[in-house]
């Protein structure tokens, strides 16, 4: 679906609950001072959603990696 709106080099990445909620955010809250520390993704919103995809198109930045690439190595370092 993101792809056909012309999201072809950078999609969109899904917010996985067991995951992305449940293991990447607890880690990536830890690492950054309570005062300086956005608001999670714990919520069924789109700002919870544009707090993560604002992280996730940062580290991809920061990597020179996609999207996906990011998606798909933090998914797999955190899965189990």
């Amino acid at each position: 679906m993101a792809r056909a709106q012309g999201f072809e080099q950078n999609p969109p990445s899904a917010l996985d609950g067991g995951v992305m909620r449940e293991r990447v955010w607890p880690a990536f809250a830890a690492r950054v001072p309570y005062a300086e520390r956005p608001k999670d993704w714990s919520e069924d919103s789109f700002d919870a959603y544009s707090r993560y995809m604002t992280a996730i198109q940062i580290w991809a930045r920061m990597k020179g990696w996609t999207t996906k690439q990011v998606e798909a190595s933090i998914f797999d370092e955190y899965k189990d």
